[in-house]
């Protein structure tokens, strides 16, 4: 009897793993907004306000972000997020992504304290992310590509499930 509800089980995950599909996308379809956090030293945060959809039923996260920026050719330092982000299978939601800027000298802070989105697509990042489903980890190097452009064609196509 043990032995067929285990077989019994067995199939029944499959087909919920197969169900999903064999790869997730996340689509971000535009920046809702940027706000301040706060400025300590030489570390900017502030909280960027995403559009973003997850099309497949699995949860995606999101682990991740390690950006050099540059200020037109000038570097500013290393762009981080502060916290995994979570996008919730099927759905599309406003994500607010916290993140922290590091500067290289704090004179370019009093440059970022205006923060805004023409300040936003001056901003230029080089770097890697990394996102995961399940137990299947990504990682996705993008090359230096303006901060703006690369959050409004975001189209990511997370791992395959195994």
């Amino acid at each position: 009897m043990q032995k067929h509800l285990s077989i019994i089980a067995t199939l029944l995950l499959a087909l919920l793993l197969s169900g999903c599909g064999d790869s997730d996308t996340v689509r971000v379809h535009g920046m809702k907004g940027v706000k301040f956090v706060s400025l300590d030293s030489k570390t900017l945060c502030f909280n960027l306000t995403l559009d973003a959809e997850n099309t497949k039923c699995g949860t995606v996260k999101l682990k991740d972000v390690n950006f050099t920026a540059w200020l037109g050719e000038r570097e500013l330092g290393t762009i981080k997020t502060t916290e995994k982000i979570k996008l919730k299978g099927r759905r599309r939601s406003d994500c607010v992504v916290p993140v922290q800027l590091e500067l290289n000298t704090l004179a370019d802070a009093l440059k970022l304290t205006n923060l805004n989105e023409r300040l936003l697509s001056q901003i230029k990042v080089e770097g890697s992310m990394r996102g995961s489903r399940m137990l299947v980890s990504k990682k996705i190097h993008v090359d230096k590509q303006p901060l703006l452009d690369l959050i409004k064609s975001a189209k990511i196509t997370a791992p395959k499930s195994k």
